[in-house]
């Protein structure tokens, strides 16, 4: 009886073994196929790109280049908010908090405030202190470019908790909209807050390492995106969100308003907007919405100049001589402002 209950254990105690060689040769298989796959893109320098403007030589809606990769960085590894230094935006040195003899205008936006497309010193941002020093040769004024390309009004809000206590300054400026409502399948900015860190780290590290994993991720946006554009039922289920939507565009913009206001500073909008087929269009999330006399009305702007000469680079970006006028406009807006102690409209005819 013992010996029959002897060799049943053993016998289960072998298929037990010879099921976890099994296991662990098909793990081992599995490894060497994605080591050998990640050789073969490593030589052949193959390189997976994602986005609504691709369509030509597509791999499962993805398009094969040997290109220097283009990483859509905060679609793809999260809303990442960089520390307000010169390594991450163009100030020149680290930000200081407001002097007493001075006023300080923080310019906070994505990279329409950064400037796409031209130099640091033409952005609206940089020529803002001259022009009003010549409104106001007994001030001093001084700005800082908190704009990023690619940052939304959630990273706004984020650095703005960050920085806006500790440099106290007089004027807050806000050009956010124009990647607020562009998708990201894998999950809307705010929504990165919950995935653990571990995790955030690990698919940061192996998206910006490992061939296979980057091929495998952009296939999969690319993907999804197409789908969304072109379903195959009404019912189709996706993961597909705009960046920020509406509803939180605009409670970050007004918690900014309202916190800068507390603070006895002014806060100005300078609404995001583009130009397409020699139109200049609202960007979504500003068709609806009512700006304060303070705020700078873009579009009623640039729908007028443009009929004379262009202001922009490309379709949502300012050329030079559109940081010009913008930094003009604000610089009157600032200027009425201080004079009066309230913020007052100011025409863009």
């Amino acid at each position: 009886m013992h010996e029959h209950a002897d060799n049943k254990e053993t016998t289960k105690s072998r298929s037990l073994s010879k099921r976890l060689a099994y296991t662990f040769a098909a793990l081992l298989l599995f490894f060497a196929a994605l080591a050998a796959a990640e050789i073969i893109l490593r030589v052949k320098d193959v390189q997976i790109h994602t986005g609504d403007e691709i369509y030509f030589n597509r791999l499962f809606y993805a398009k094969v280049a040997k290109s220097p990769f283009q990483l859509d960085e905060y679609i793809t590894l999260g809303a990442k908010v960089y520390p307000f230094t010169p390594d991450y935006y163009r100030i020149e040195n680290d930000p200081t908090p407001k002097k007493e003899d001075e006023i300080l205008i923080l310019c906070m936006g994505d990279s329409c405030a950064w400037g796409l497309g031209v130099e640091a010193d033409q952005t609206y941002c940089s020529l803002l202190p001259e022009k009003l020093h010549q409104r106001f040769p007994q001030k001093k004024f001084r700005s800082l470019n908190a704009g990023r390309p690619g940052y939304t009004s959630y990273q706004g809000k984020v650095l703005y908790e960050k920085i806006v206590p500790y440099l106290k300054p007089d004027f807050v400026l806000f050009h956010f909209g124009a990647n607020d409502y562009s998708g990201a399948p894998i999950r809307a900015d705010k929504d990165w807050e919950h995935v653990p860190l571990w995790a955030l780290k690990a698919h940061r590290w192996l998206y910006l390492n490992a061939r296979v994993y980057q091929v495998f991720t952009n296939i999969n946006l690319d993907y999804m995106r197409r789908r969304v554009m072109h379903p195959v039922s009404d019912n189709l289920n996706t993961n597909y969100h705009p960046r920020v939507s509406e509803t939180d565009f605009n409670a970050y913009l007004d918690f900014m308003r309202e916190n800068t206001v507390k603070t006895g500073a002014r806060f100005i909008v300078i609404s995001s907007v583009g130009w397409h087929r020699d139109k200049v269009f609202k960007n979504p999330y500003y068709v609806n919405k009512s700006l304060d006399d303070a705020d700078l009305d873009a579009y009623a702007l640039f729908s007028k100049v443009q009929k004379e000469q262009n202001h922009f680079v490309d379709s949502v970006h300012y050329n030079a001589l559109g940081h010009q006028l913008v930094a003009e406009i604000l610089a009157d807006k600032i200027a009425k402002s201080l004079l009066s102690g309230v913020q007052l409209e100011i025409k863009s005819e």
